[in-house]
This record gives structure tokens, C-alpha cells and sequence, in this order.
């Protein structure tokens, strides 16, 4: 427990150190400099977390909205699937590599056999950029990816060479097999998929490639994908396929990308400590005398030590305050300043990617991390300059 006397004038020795009037200019610039270093620190890791998360989540959504998340095979009636608890729709799906053939070049790209009642249409329908979805009407029709159609020069209404592959009944063949689709619209979601998949209609697509569609799974949470999977094969289902087989390294790359911003970004709280603890080394010199009337008047040398110890607690504690309610403010207008600044300049940090604007997203859990883990070293920070400077000076010897 934090003894009463030593409450107060660490409040006293708080408001000397952080206000205009009173002690050493010296020591109010270490002090002030000390809360400035953890307020910033604090911000800038709040904000950049909050920027990898946004990325975060904008990939996780653009590539697992049309993703499968679980394939499962075809014999198993969709109904009986629903059962399962995290299954938010189930519908029938096929998928093939294939080759898009250019006049000089081509390009690897998955094509989709999509049903009308496949959530991912309404998707696709939205981020369509030219030309439209097809009908019943249309025979072979495609729509690709904007960066595709780009590469390739492609318009709608033009025809589309693309290699299929088929494995003979034996297995022990692969043949090409030379089909052409129209293309009747191109969509843009602003990923990696805008180059690399492709969409058809479901019943032309199981016709050249003789194959019966699967049946396509999407979760309530992707994120549960392994669980869903093994509670599914204990049932004895069979899982062809899993999104995190696909995109799973991609997305612990993000993580660790996340995670190393974030160790960077902890030196500057690192650097605001090691000035913290040089200020609270400086202030108690400065209040030596005092500290030696103190204990001539009474005072145990641990009491003497908790005034210092509410001090500098009381430094971080403001430091790391002031600095969550800048890293927050920071974030909410974040997207803000850079449209700003990119209207003003041209200049735009997310120029060159998938994406228009700033994502950014705030979670509690990360900052509240955040929060606690700089509170928590600044604590023992102060713990160990006190108990440094109070050996090698004798602060509290009356001798």
C-alpha cells in the first residue's frame, strides 16, 4: 500500500515537475520531455496497429467473399450439411485451373462455376465495372477480372480463348482441351483476384470438364474453418478443399508483417522509457536534501521510495493517457488527412495497390494490449531507477 504522506507530495512533486512555476528548469524539461516521448510512442503504435488491421481486414474480406470456404463432396445433400452448427450457406460450385490464351502470351487463372443462388454473384454484380452479368440466354459466357481484361486488352462482347485441363477416365492423361467463352462483363474488387479468377456460368463449366459440381460451404466465421472442417470428416464428410490451403500463408505473412511493425514501432515507447527512467534518476538527486530532512524527521526510506515511485507512475500514466486518446483521435481521422493531403498533393501512401483509401480499423483488444504493456514496462522502469539511484547515492543517508 501506497503510504498517505507519500501520496501527497508525489502529487506535489508531480505538479513542480509538469508546471510553469516552481523547481529547476532542468529537471521541468526532463520531466515534460519524459511524457511527451511515451505520449507519442503510444500514438504512433496505436495508429499503425490500427492501419495493419484495416489491411487486414480488407483482404480477409475481398478474398473470402469469393473464396470457398470449405468444398465438400457432392454426394452430400445440402440440408443435411445445414445441421451443422457455422454453416451459413451451402451451395453447388466447381473450379478449374486454366489458361487464358493471348495472342503472344498467356495467364494462369482459376475459372468458377457459379449457380444463380451462389452468394458470391450478388458480390460480383456489385463490383461489375463493364458490360453485365449473363443469362439463361447466353452460351459459354465469362466475366473476368479487370487487371485480366487490361493485360489482355479484352472488351465485352469479345471472345475468349481459354485452355481447360481434363484428366482422362484412367488418370494417367492430361489433356487441353480449347473452349471459348464471350465475355460479358468485367468486375474490379480491388485485390489480387481482379487477376487471377474468373466466373461462369455453373452448368457450361461441369459440361466441358464432365465433371458434377461439389458443394460449396461459407461460415458464419471463416476464421473457424479448421474446427468447422474436423467436426465435418468426424461426421465422415469428405472436404476437398479449404480456404485457408489457399490464402492460409498469405494471411500469417499479414500477421507477421503486423507483428514486426508493432515491435518496431515499441522502440519508440522503448526510447520514451529510457528517458523516463534518466528523469526520475535526475529528479530524485534534485530532491536529495529533501528526501535526507524527510528521513531526519521520521520517514522510513521505503516511504521515501514510494514518492517516487507515485511520481513516476503518475508520469507514464499521463504520458500513456494522453497518448491512447491521440492514437485514437489519430485513426478515426486518419482516411481524412490522407484524402486531404492527396487532394492537395497527388501524393496518396496507398497509390499502386488495391486499394482507394486508408483502411483502418481500431480494436479494443490490441490496444488495450497496447495500454497495458506500455504501463506495465514503465512501471518497472521506474522500479529499477529508483532502486539504482537510491544505492549509488545515498539519497536517504544521513551521514
Amino acid at each position: 500500500m501506497i503510504h498517505p504522506v507519500a501520496l501527497s507530495i508525489a502529487i506535489r512533486y508531480v505538479s513542480t515537475g509538469l508546471g510553469l512555476k516552481g523547481g529547476r528548469r532542468y529537471v521541468r524539461f526532463v520531466s515534460r520531455a519524459s511524457v511527451v516521448g511515451i505520449v507519442l510512442g503510444t500514438a504512433a503504435l496505436i495508429m499503425v496497429v490500427s492501419v495493419m488491421n484495416g489491411f487486414d481486414r480488407e483482404l480477409r474480406s475481398r478474398l473470402l467473399n469469393v473464396t470457398p470456404h470449405l468444398t465438400v463432396d457432392a454426394t452430400v445433400r445440402s440440408w443435411s450439411l445445414l445441421d451443422f452448427d457455422g454453416l451459413r450457406k451451402v451451395s453447388p460450385y466447381l473450379s478449374s485451373e486454366a489458361l487464358l490464351l493471348g495472342q503472344q502470351d498467356g495467364r494462369l487463372f482459376r475459372l468458377q462455376g457459379l449457380s444463380p443462388e451462389d452468394p458470391q454473384v450478388s458480390l460480383i454484380r456489385k463490383a461489375l465495372r463493364s458490360g453485365r452479368w449473363w443469362t439463361t440466354d447466353d452460351v459459354a459466357p465469362i466475366v473476368i477480372g479487370e487487371g485480366i481484361a487490361y493485360q489482355f486488352g479484352l472488351s465485352v462482347g469479345d471472345a475468349v480463348q481459354v485452355a481447360l485441363v481434363e484428366v482422362s477416365e484412367q488418370g494417367d492423361q492430361v489433356i487441353p482441351k480449347i473452349v471459348s467463352f464471350t465475355l460479358t462483363g468485367t468486375y474490379a474488387l480491388g485485390a489480387e483476384t481482379d487477376h487471377r479468377l474468373a466466373m461462369t456460368d455453373l452448368g457450361s463449366l461441369s459440361s466441358l470438364l464432365g465433371r458434377d459440381p461439389v458443394s460449396r460451404v461459407d461460415l458464419d466465421d471463416p476464421m473457424r474453418v479448421r474446427a468447422v472442417s474436423a467436426e465435418l470428416i468426424q461426421s465422415g464428410l469428405k472436404i476437398n478443399n479449404r480456404w485457408d490451403s489457399e490464402f492460409g500463408a498469405f494471411f500469417q505473412a499479414v500477421k507477421l508483417e503486423k507483428i514486426m511493425m508493432g515491435l518496431l514501432l515499441s522502440m519508440l515507447v522503448g526510447l520514451a522509457l529510457i528517458s523516463l527512467s534518466s528523469g526520475m534518476r535526475i529528479v530524485m538527486l534534485e530532491k536529495k536534501a529533501s528526501s535526507q530532512i524527510l528521513v531526519a524527521l521520521g520517514m522510513t526510506p521505503k516511504i521515501c521510495r514510494q514518492i517516487f515511485f507515485v511520481q513516476g507512475a503518475v508520469f507514464a500514466a499521463l504520458g500513456i493517457f494522453l497518448g491512447a486518446c491521440l492514437g485514437v483521435l489519430g485513426t478515426v481521422i486518419l482516411p481524412a488527412i490522407m484524402e486531404t493531403v492527396q487532394s492537395l498533393t497527388g501524393f496518396s501512401v496507398v497509390s499502386g495497390s488495391y486499394f482507394s483509401e486508408l483502411p483502418v480499423e481500431l480494436r479494443l483488444f490490441d490496444t488495450m494490449v497496447i495500454l497495458g504493456a506500455a504501463m506495465f514496462s514503465s512501471l518497472i522502469v521506474i522500479l529499477l531507477a529508483i532502486r539504482s539511484a537510491s544505492q549509488r547515492s545515498s539519497l536517504f543517508d544521513l551521514k
